[in-house]
C-alpha cells in the first residue's frame, strides 16, 4: 500500500524528502538543511509557484540577458582599465556626507578598489557598479 501511494502521489514523495532533510539537519554542522525546508512555501502559496514557473519557462531568455550584461560590464571594465586606471586608487573618504560615502571604505580611508589588472578592474567595476546608486561614478567622483 505504501509503495503504491508513493508511485501515484507526489505529495508522499515530497513529505518523505522533507522528513529526510529534517532528520539530516540534526547532524552537527548540517543545520543549514533547515533552510531547504523553507522551500515548502512554494507549494503552499500558489502565486509563488506561478512566479517560479515563469522564471523557469523563460530561463534561456533570462540567461541570454545575463550574458549580455556581463559582456557590457566587461567592456566598461576594459575602458576603465585602459583609460582611467589611476582614478580607482586616488579616492579618499573626506568624512563629509557627499556621494563618496556610499562606497565601502577601508580603515586607511581609501576605497577598496583596484584596477592593477583587468580582472581586478572588472571585479571593482562590477562590485561598485551594482551596489552604488549612481553606478561606478559615485565611487570614482
Amino acid at each position: 500500500m505504501f509503495i503504491k501511494a508513493i508511485s501515484h502521489d507526489r505529495n508522499h514523495i515530497r513529505n518523505i524528502i522533507y522528513v529526510l532533510i529534517a532528520m539530516s539537519s540534526s547532524i552537527p554542522g548540517a543545520q543549514i538543511a533547515y533552510s531547504v525546508l523553507l522551500l515548502d512555501i512554494l507549494n503552499k502559496v500558489q502565486t509563488l509557484g506561478q512566479v517560479t514557473l515563469v522564471i523557469s519557462d523563460n530561463a534561456v531568455g533570462l540567461g541570454s540577458v545575463g550574458i549580455l550584461f556581463l559582456v557590457l560590464l566587461y567592456l566598461y571594465a576594459f575602458f576603465a582599465f585602459r583609460y582611467v586606471r589611476t582614478d580607482y586608487k586616488q579616492n579618499t573618504n573626506t568624512g563629509s556626507n557627499d556621494y563618496q560615502n556610499h562606497a565601502p571604505v577601508s580603515p586607511g580611508g581609501t576605497y577598496n578598489m583596484d584596477c592593477s589588472t583587468l580582472i581586478n578592474c572588472f571585479m571593482s567595476t562590477s562590485s561598485f557598479g551594482m551596489r552604488s546608486g549612481g553606478g561606478i561614478g559615485d565611487a570614482l567622483w
